[in-house]
Parts: structure tokens; C-alpha cells; sequence
């Protein structure tokens, strides 16, 4: 075989991975856009195929069942978490890090904040693949915000007595509760003050 036949050969392979990836993030957004406003319960593949703008059936070729792109759809949000982690990589880390990952979840809850509340309802209410996939979400998250906390003792900027764990589960509660409760009633939730408010809590509870 000749070199530039060799040549065409990875190109169209490479073209043809680029165009499955494409396809596959087209499906996942879909999805997180009809579990925003059905639920996970509510979405059916064909659904998401179309939404995408592809043929029904294409979620099963890619994917294969609905519970294995459920869990896809799971770990879809878990890279979304840490790309937008990435991006606030400008902030040093420690008690900076934590407000700017605070700051950025409550901007404005969207279609991505609706789909995970969904996500952790359905998980809590019936369990299987979901809750565990779920369960690991907010066990990242977790982590996350108590590395933080643990930078910050080390630096001095936080008491050294705080529970780096314990104060990672209240702020979490925190502000998965403010964006359910945007969600629900946007008019009712004064955002941007309600953040201040969550932030000034967290320093509250963290400053020496």
C-alpha cells in the first residue's frame, strides 16, 4: 500500500472518530435538555435522537440501552463539573478557588442545573445505576470543596478547626437548595444577593 494511500486511510478513520464524537456530544446535550424538562423517567431515546437531528434509532446504535446512556448522561455532567472547575484555574487555590466554584454555580441555574436536580431526584426515589452514578457526582464534588478547605488551613486562611468534610456538605446543601429553589420560582429567588448571602456565610464559617 502506498503512503498516500495509507495517508487517505487515517484521515478518513480520523474523520470518521470526529464525526462519532460529534454525534455523541450532539446526543448527550439532547439529553440533558429533555431530562430538564421531563425528567429522566420522561425521556425516551427516540426522542433524543430527534432532538439532536439525527434519525430515532441512533442513541441505541451508539449507546445501546437507555440505562447506558442514563449513565452516560452521568458522567456527561461529571466532565461538565470539571471543565468548568478547569476554567476557574486562574484563582489560586484554596478559600479563593472554593468562592469562585461557589460565584459560578449559582451565576444563573439553567437547563444544566434543572437536569442534575432531576437527575438526583429520580436517584433518590429509585435508586439502581442512576443513584450510584449520581451518589459519585456529589462525592466529586465534595472532594473538590474540601481540598480547597484543607489548602486554606494549610495557608492559614482558614481556622484550624473547621471540618473540611462537615463544611463541604453544608455548602453544597447550600447551594443545591438556592438553585432548587430558583428553578422553581425564579421570581421569588433574588439571585445575585442570595449569592452574596452564600458567599458571606462561607467565609463566616471559614475565616480565622
Amino acid at each position: 500500500m502506498s503512503n498516500r494511500t495509507n495517508e487517505n486511510a487515517a484521515s478518513t478513520r480520523r474523520t470518521q472518530e470526529e464525526r462519532r464524537k460529534e454525534a455523541e456530544s450532539r446526543l448527550l446535550d439532547a439529553g440533558l435538555a429533555l431530562v430538564a424538562q421531563k425528567g429522566v423517567s420522561g425521556m425516551t431515546l427516540n426522542d433524543v435522537g430527534t432532538l439532536a437531528g439525527y434519525s430515532r434509532g441512533i442513541v441505541a446504535h451508539h449507546f445501546g440501552s437507555k440505562e447506558l446512556f442514563v449513565r452516560a448522561l452521568a458522567n456527561h455532567v461529571r466532565q461538565r463539573f470539571l471543565d468548568a472547575e478547569q476554567g476557574q484555574s486562574k484563582r489560586p487555590s484554596g478559600v479563593e478557588r472554593l468562592i469562585a466554584s461557589v460565584e459560578l454555580y449559582l451565576s444563573k441555574p439553567g437547563e444544566h442545573s434543572r437536569a442534575i436536580n432531576a437527575m438526583l431526584t429520580e436517584a433518590v426515589l429509585f435508586g439502581g445505576s442512576l443513584q450510584a452514578d449520581m451518589t459519585e457526582f456529589t462525592r466529586m464534588t465534595l472532594e473538590f470543596y474540601a481540598a480547597q478547605i484543607r489548602i486554606g488551613i494549610a495557608a492559614g486562611d482558614v481556622r484550624a478547626d473547621v471540618d473540611p468534610e462537615r463544611v463541604a456538605i453544608l455548602i453544597l446543601g447550600m447551594l443545591r437548595g438556592v438553585a432548587m429553589q430558583y428553578l422553581l420560582n425564579p421570581k421569588q429567588v433574588p439571585l445575585k444577593a442570595v449569592r452574596e448571602d452564600v458567599v458571606a456565610a462561607i467565609r463566616l464559617m471559614l475565616r480565622k
